[in-house]
């Protein structure tokens, strides 16, 4: 009988059960279509108004009467995570403001001229471009046009060399990073035959690494609880990874020495010694480049030349020379805006470009500091640089010059190294690295820019105290005893460009060094070039609880690398995440939908053009 009852009543209960799922999915499947196809969170129906025109587009100094009206927010800082989140909230009818403190804006991605030459300051190299494109098209008003790096016959886009002391050294010889994982692992194997198991293990593992997006996405999930709670699942992968040195890693994998420092050779392009930086930082970075590097073509500043206007049209500013002085509090402890040059300009919300450190210690009233802040201090800052910037006689063709990077090292061992050269920088073993940036625009470009000439930049690490005693001196105007420091520091460097490009020594005409004094009076930081290192203890999940887009102060943003990894389009991350946070993304609803800001606008623009 109890047989029969449960044979007889699970059918009919199965059945009404799987009637009810599918009763019950009929919403949950139109709310999930909805979710998919809904115009962006905080969409505003705009009419796109036509810019004023300017001689230049990256220059438009600040006037009160320039601020647009009805700001939905203010933007501190046009780096390029500030002009990121400030591009995505225009394309969704925001009125937004950016104010920078110098005469050109993009931050670190800004060109200058000098001399009758022009050179960038940060933008060296780029990789990843496929995907990255993508989201430069959604908040650029014209395509960015880019050229692939590097030798043409193999896609060599670095090149590394221990030159170990020698006057003169044969580039030939260094070890290159072609493009292309294949290509990568073949070209690796040839110098390292007995080592092609441990290099496939560790690109896979790159691969793998890199690919783990948890990071970012914990970044903007809400409410807290819920970041907390997917942090609890994924724990053990994550940190397995984030809390191991790069060098850790790879040591485990290969027992080579010579190896080991080779993998870990592009270790300029994430600041911080190989013994030191996360394994997730080093693979993001060896990723980011397995396929090749790109530059644009009409220069670093033509990023900013072409997100500017998606701004204007939205009825929003790009201004310069607006330095600002503070971040307004209420007595409720909201922001609700900034102080520029004694003027205060309101917006419901406020975000910060400049840095964790810098808005912390300068922007901030200290009784509004959030405690938890004190945990980064300002020891956790990055590597200081040292720029040489080479102007040269003869055209790119004509010099023979090569479009890869190259990364010069005294010998293998970096700590020791870096050691040394910290405490007797005039005397000590020099890294540098070289490149040729004229060599990565287009050819017809350049040459109608700039005929007959070529431009170089050389880059070693620094320290900001050995030029400190200066800073109150005004930029430009800094006494003899400054510029006879430089001028030993341009010799040293000039020795180091010569090293690898003897015949180029009687083809300069110009060069001049810049010191972590000028990159404090041009991108304003005195605590590293890099923003906040990416060691260890940045993924730690108290730390990542601070450098999130939200605040514990209502109505105050991060944006930038110190809210994500360091680099440009670390930056760039920085400022998706930051748009997603003062726009509500990131709730239960998105994560199980897949819903995002990008996919939104994505729709959004479809919608206009097809309305056309």
């Amino acid at each position: 009988m109890q047989f029969w009852l449960i044979n007889s009543i699970f059918p009919l209960l199965t059945s009404s059960w799987i009637f009810s799922s599918c009763i019950a999915s009929i919403p949950l499947s139109i709310w999930w279509i909805y979710q998919r196809s809904a115009l962006p969170r905080g969409y505003r129906r705009h009419k796109e108004i036509i810019p004023r025109k300017r001689k230049a587009i990256n220059r438009n100094r600040y006037r009160p009467k320039k601020v647009p009206e009805n700001l939905d927010a203010i933007i501190v800082g046009s780096g390029v995570g500030g002009l990121t989140a400030a591009g995505l909230l225009a394309r969704i009818g925001w009125h937004v403001l950016v104010l920078e403190k110098h005469y050109i804006m993009g931050g670190c991605i800004h060109n200058f001229e000098d001399h009758g030459y022009e050179w960038d300051t940060g933008l060296h190299y780029l990789g990843d471009l496929e995907k990255r494109k993508e989201l430069l098209d959604i908040i650029t008003d014209k395509p960015i046009e880019w050229n692939q790096i590097g030798t043409k016959d193999d896609g060599t886009y670095d090149v590394v060399v221990y030159h170990n002391g020698r006057d003169e050294v044969n580039i030939s010889e260094g070890y290159k990073f072609k493009a292309g994982k294949k290509k990568f692992i073949d070209t690796m194997s040839e110098r390292f035959p007995d080592e092609r198991k441990a290099l496939e293990k560790y690109i896979e593992l790159v691969e793998n690494v890199a690919g783990k997006k948890v990071f970012f996405l914990l970044k903007v999930v809400r409410p807290k609880w819920l970041a907390k709670l997917i942090y609890f699942f994924v724990k053990f992968t994550f940190e397995k990874w984030a809390r191991k040195s790069a060098l850790e890693v790879i040591q485990e994998l290969t027992e080579n020495k010579t190896l080991q420092t080779v993998l870990t050779g592009q270790w300029g392009d994430y600041g911080l010694l190989p013994s030191k930086v996360s394994f997730l930082m080093h693979a993001g970075v060896v990723h980011h480049y397995l396929e090749g590097a790109w530059y644009p073509a009409l220069g670093a500043d033509d990023i900013v030349n072409k997100i500017v206007p998606i701004i204007e049209k939205s009825n929003g500013a790009v201004l310069t020379q607006a330095t600002v002085d503070e971040i307004l509090i209420d007595d409720n402890g909201k922001a609700y805006g900034v102080k520029v040059n004694g003027n205060e300009i309101l917006a419901p919300c406020i975000v910060s470009n400049i840095g964790f450190l810098n808005t912390r210690d300068r922007l901030l009233p200290e009784k509004f500091v959030p405690k938890s802040w004190s945990k980064i201090t300002r020891d956790n800052g990055s590597l200081d640089l040292k720029y040489l910037f080479i102007g040269l006689e003869g055209s790119p063709e004509e010099l023979n010059l090569p479009s890869h990077n190259l990364w010069s090292y005294p010998h293998e061992d970096y700590d020791k190294y870096l050691e040394e050269y910290m405490k007797n920088p005039l005397e000590a073993p020099m890294f540098a690295f070289i490149s040729f940036p004229c060599t990565r625009y287009r050819k017809e470009y350049w040459e109608e820019k700039y005929p007959n000439k070529s431009n170089c930049l050389v880059l070693t690490v620094s320290n900001y105290k050995w030029f400190e005693r200066w800073k109150d001196q005004p930029q430009g105007k800094r006494d003899n005893e400054y510029e006879e420091l430089k001028d030993k520091f341009k010799e040293r460097m000039l020795e180091e460009f010569c090293r690898y490009y003897p015949n180029l020594k009687s083809r300069i005409v110009y060069s001049d060094v810049g010191t972590p004094l000028s990159f404090e009076h041009y991108i304003g930081t005195d605590t590293g070039a890099y923003g906040l290192e990416m060691g260890v203890w940045r993924f730690r999940s108290d730390i990542s609880e601070v450098l999130r887009p939200n605040t514990e102060i209502p109505g105050l943003y991060l944006t930038g690398q110190d809210i994500s990894t360091l680099g440009v389009f670390g930056a760039v991350v920085g400022g998706v995440l930051t748009a997603h946070s003062i726009l509500g993304y990131g709730g239960i609803d998105d994560i199980l939908t897949g819903r995002n800001l990008i996919s939104d606008i994505k729709h959004q623009l479809q919608q206009c053009c097809d309305s056309v």
